[in-house]
């Protein structure tokens, strides 16, 4: 069984650049784990969560 991970890239409270590294920091951890692929969602957002 082949598994993969999904990152909707939402991180209440966060600015957009840590999302994304926490989004980066749990690919990585998929991949040293076996998950077989990866897929982010696009993020459309323009403001900073607060």
């Amino acid at each position: 069984m082949e598994f993969s991970i999904f990152s909707h890239g939402f991180r209440p409270h966060r600015v957009a650049g840590d999302s994304y590294d926490g989004d980066i920091r749990e690919i990585v951890l998929a991949e040293e784990l076996g998950f077989r692929d990866a897929y982010q969602r696009a993020s459309r957002r323009t403001a900073l969560y607060q």
